[in-house]
């Protein structure tokens, strides 16, 4: 080791053999002795920044001072100025109190002498440092003649805009829908906003009335813009849209009319099973996951509902023997059928459902397999849903709102 008073270098010892200081102690005095130098020194530092801090305000404050208060000898000439001035109209000179420099400013005083000489009004000056002020409230003016508009002025798609903007369930976002289904009656949209309103307010028979005019006009787009399973369930879209079907008797003629002459052009071809009950059209379907699988309701014979498995793999439309049981189901004769599957082959037997709904879909005379097994019991559904079913539509499956839209093939006929 070495010695930090002397530097003797020595064996590990507490003393200095030279020096015979206790090398420890005289350590620990020398890391006080430099901490208590640093102390002095930051407190120096710090007492100088605040002196020369002081020293500038004061020298800024003086500065100001003296140029906002202009010489005696500057001041007494703006007087002899002003004086002239005075005299020169005829008016009779103030006092030389007036224009002492610690009562009024002269340069303020000779300002107002000369300005009533001026004809413009201050309305007439430019807009200076409010320029920004002035134009924002031109904009505002603007906005508030926009909307102020003649009511007659504005389209259908204005007036929901204008009721969006509301968003508050009042009675005036109330009537800007109503205004736009004035001017379009098809307008979707505004049917969709009053039906909602109409639902928060607990007026179910006026959302009833909104939600199957916007089911009515609706497109594809509006329909995924606008969610009504928001505030229906699957039972209440299916009842609403049965009021879409009931139209005026003048209307009724038209469709028969309509549909008297597609009979006429695809002909007696219709014979064979699974016939459409009318005209479809695309229809949103709420399904459960379950293990998987996909299971959507449906109705058997117009009154009993059912749960079925949605495969596209199966070629035939299944029913378990228990829910045949509860429909009244008769196999017909001699109608024994090979089901095939991955792992064997089943035996089932041949009937005929009076009708299938699923959504807004519904078919007549529709030919279902049924098999002896329980599968309500094992699987949590009742049935399969074939491709003999779904064969007529497009499908897409919404797995995020677990929705399936069901949209029919352009072209296709409905026949087999």
């Amino acid at each position: 080791m070495i010695c930090p008073k002397c530097g003797f270098s020595q064996p590990d010892d507490a003393y200095c053999v030279l020096c015979g200081v206790n090398i420890e102690k005289y350590v620990r005095g020398k890391r006080k002795r430099r901490y208590k130098a640093c102390l002095l020194v930051a407190l120096v530092g710090i007492a100088a920044l605040s002196v020369a801090k002081y020293v500038k305000s004061v020298r800024h404050a003086k500065t100001h001072q003296t140029v906002s208060k202009p010489g005696y000898s500057e001041n007494k000439a703006q007087a002899k100025g002003n004086a002239r001035i005075a005299a020169k109209d005829h008016r009779p000179v103030s006092g030389t109190k007036a224009y002492s420099p610690k009562k009024t400013g002269n340069r303020l005083q000779s300002k107002s002498l000369k300005e009533p000489l001026s004809t413009k009004s201050p309305e007439d000056k430019p807009p200076g440092r409010n320029a920004s002020e002035n134009k924002s409230r031109l904009d505002q003016q603007k906005t508030e003649s926009r909307h102020e508009a003649p009511p007659g002025t504005l389209t259908a798609r204005e007036w929901f805009e204008k009721g969006t903007a509301l968003d508050d369930d009042s009675d005036t976002e109330i009537q800007c829908y109503q205004k736009a289904i004035e001017i379009d009656p098809k307008f979707s949209p505004a049917h969709y906003r009053l039906g909602a309103i109409y639902y928060r307010q607990a007026n179910y028979e006026l959302a009833d009335k909104e939600f199957s005019q916007f089911l009515k006009y609706a497109s594809q787009a509006d329909r995924e813009a606008y969610d009504i399973y928001v505030y229906y369930s699957l039972d209440d879209v299916e009842r609403v849209s049965a009021k879409v079907e009931e139209q005026s008797p003048a209307e009724k003629g038209q469709e028969e009319t309509h549909s008297e002459a597609k009979k006429e052009s695809v002909g007696t071809a219709g014979e064979e099973t699974g016939q459409e009950t009318g005209e479809e059209v695309m229809t949103i379907v709420r399904f459960s996951p379950a293990e998987g699988h996909i299971i959507v309701p449906v109705v058997l014979n117009g009154f009993l509902k059912a749960k079925v498995l949605v495969d596209t793999g199966a070629g035939i439309t299944i029913l378990s023997k228990e829910l045949s049981q509860g429909l009244r189901l008769e196999a017909e004769p001699d109608s024994s059928i090979t089901l095939k599957t991955m792992t064997t082959d089943i035996q089932a037997q041949l009937a005929r459902l009076d009708s299938i709904q699923v959504g807004n879909l519904s078919r007549i005379d529709f030919p279902v397999a049924i098999l002896d097994l329980p599968l309500g019991e094992r699987t949590k559904f009742d049935g399969v849903l074939g491709m003999d079913f779904m064969n007529h539509y497009k499908i897409h499956i919404d797995n995020e709102n677990r929705t399936i839209v069901f949209t029919p093939k352009a072209g296709r006929v409905d026949h087999k």
